[in-house]
């Protein structure tokens, strides 16, 4: 009886851990949804999903911007803008032109762009660099690559050209520059509360970082980094809150489905101990059926069944004296 009372309450004892167990890992895994979905993405890659001709629309800015230049006969530090037509009518294209070494020592400020001193371009046998800024506004480009966000601010970028042949007519490589010391700042502001940071490659490929505080006040962000080539910035976020609720629901019945399935298994495996235990019991009952039948003798008043004499009869303590 004790021996059945201990293994009873040491089934009783692991059925619970393995419930608290349960319990906890599938409210880890409910937050492990809402922290992917919120807060997943930082330091990671993902592919790039371009919605319009970026090498088209690159070229197009270097020629409006290089015509603006040759028509006005440019001073050097001075920042002059470039008008475009067409799809590209609502980007906003500023350039300046500087000395290779003024600019590695001093740096500049350009649209959203703060670049500190230490810059190093890389492969530059000329004088003059031209910093071609643009910023694409509504101009639809590239998608948000990251899952359940949407952007938050435009998206902006440098390109940096040979700036000492302001008439050629041929589209010229952008030169890619390394800041040395401190990061290259592009200060945003959102249109919405954004979650990150996204850089834009060349070769088809996006990192998302988070989105830095600068300005609690007027609600700026900026985002950072160490290099100005064929990269472009921008700000992304969670969509309006109604879209942002349904995510919850998807979550939290998320949540519920699993505790349903594992409340279902629980029952399922509670069954499959019943009917295995009904089973060993009714096995034994038939291997007791079927073992010596005893014949029925009358003792005293009552009929019972008693065993024969066949067996092996007790020694008494009388059949030693």
């Amino acid at each position: 009886m004790v021996r059945s009372v201990g293994a009873r309450w040491a089934r009783e004892v692991r059925f619970r851990l393995w419930f608290v167990v349960t319990v906890i890992t599938s409210v880890s895994w409910g937050f492990g949804i809402r922290a992917e979905a919120e807060g997943g993405y930082a330091n990671r890659s993902f592919p790039a999903w371009v919605t319009g001709n970026i090498s088209s629309y690159d070229e197009t800015i270097q020629q409006a911007a290089y015509s603006a230049f040759a028509k006005l006969s440019p001073v050097t530090g001075i920042k002059y803008g470039a008008s475009l037509t067409g799809d590209l009518a609502n980007v906003t294209v500023e350039a300046v032109r500087l000395r290779v070494g003024s600019l590695r020592r001093y740096g500049v400020t350009l649209g959203k762009f703060t670049i500190p001193p230490g810059l190093r371009i890389s492969n530059v046998s000329f004088v003059r660099v031209i910093l071609v800024y643009r910023d694409f506004g509504n101009v639809s480009v590239y998608s948000s690559s990251l899952p359940g966000q949407v952007f938050a601010s435009s998206l902006a970028g440098i390109r940096v050209y040979n700036g000492d042949s302001l008439g050629t007519a041929t589209p010229l490589p952008a030169l890619t520059a390394i800041a040395l010391d401190n990061p290259i700042k592009v200060i945003i502001p959102p249109n919405s509360q954004p979650s990150y940071c996204v850089e834009y490659f060349g070769n088809g490929t996006v990192l998302a970082t988070y989105a830095s505080v600068t300005n609690a006040s007027t609600s700026t962000y900026a985002c950072f980094s160490r290099t100005l080539g064929d990269n472009y910035f921008a700000l992304v976020g969670f969509p309006s809150s109604g879209k942002k609720s349904s995510l919850w629901k998807i979550i939290v019945g998320t949540v519920v489905g699993v505790f349903g399935f594992i409340l279902v298994l629980s029952l399922f495996i509670l069954c499959c101990r019943r009917q295995l235990r009904k089973r060993k019991i009714a096995k034994m009952q038939s291997q007791v059926d079927r073992g010596e039948t005893l014949q029925p003798t009358v003792v005293g008043y009552n009929r019972a069944p008693v065993a024969t004499h066949s067996r092996t009869r007790p020694v008494l303590e009388r059949d030693y004296v």
